[in-house]
């Protein structure tokens, strides 16, 4: 009985540098994915409601208040968080100076079960976790025998 392996026989060099290509491709191309805003996690929500009002908490660990932008709509609250940097070197042996900015984006579309106005909301930002109430709206309709 003959060995399959090492009956193969070897690929030519350029298959090889073709292989290594789309290697390299996949390796490098998803390697910094997740710097990128479009992948960044998402704001983790959770939303509750009693027969006073509606809530949504959003957990926002490290962030600021300055950093959080509230967007309110009739059917929906949009919650933004921009984090900017600036990194200035300056190396006075060399002469040399250096500026680097950095922005960061993230944001989480929440519907909302009624329609609401932007005065009723009231929202406080505290340890870490933004809460936001929304006087309850909600008209349940009886129905008939």
């Amino acid at each position: 009985m003959s060995n399959d392996f090492t009956n193969k026989k070897k690929l030519p060099h350029t298959y090889k540098d073709i292989l290594k290509t789309i290697d390299d491709f996949f390796s490098k191309s998803f390697q910094h994915l997740h710097e990128n805003s479009m992948f960044a996690p998402i704001i983790p929500v959770r939303t509750f409601e009693d027969e006073e009002a509606y809530y949504i908490e959003a957990e926002l660990p490290g962030i600021s208040k300055k950093q959080i932008q509230l967007d309110v709509l009739p059917q929906y609250i949009r919650i933004a968080v921009q984090h900017h940097e600036t990194i200035e070197i300056h190396d006075e042996a060399k002469k040399t100076y250096s500026r680097t900015h950095a922005l960061e984006g993230r944001e989480r579309i929440v519907p909302l079960p009624f329609p609401v106005k932007e005065n009723e909301i009231k929202a406080k930002f505290q340890n870490g976790l933004l809460t936001i109430v929304i006087p309850n709206r909600r008209k349940t309709i009886s129905i008939e025998p």
